[in-house]
């Protein structure tokens, strides 16, 4: 996946691998995007940046991620929560 705005970053699945476990994932080096849509049943990992979309707002501007202290389970009301913030920030 390339980003038009920032040609120098390359972003790929770690699903894309066909050894999904040759690289150790951690916070410096994973972000997770896209909580609002995410499946239910998806696990968040404590400790972890959580976007609600996108990691950079239309501005260019770094997104406000969320933390959880526990890994944590994708529910219709946590995507609801996510979908409230991000209508919040429209307004």
């Amino acid at each position: 996946m390339m980003f038009e705005r920032f040609p120098t970053i390359v972003g790929v699945y770690s699903g894309t691998f066909d050894d999904k476990d040759w690289f150790e994932r951690s916070k410096e080096n994973s972000l997770h995007f896209f909580l609002s849509t995410a499946p239910k049943g998806t696990v968040l990992p404590a400790g972890f940046d959580i976007y609600d979309a996108h990691y950079w707002q239309s501005e260019g501007v770094a997104s406000k991620p969320l933390v959880f202290d526990a890994h944590t389970l994708v529910t219709d009301e946590l995507k609801a929560e996510s979908r409230q913030r991000l209508d919040n920030l429209k307004s």
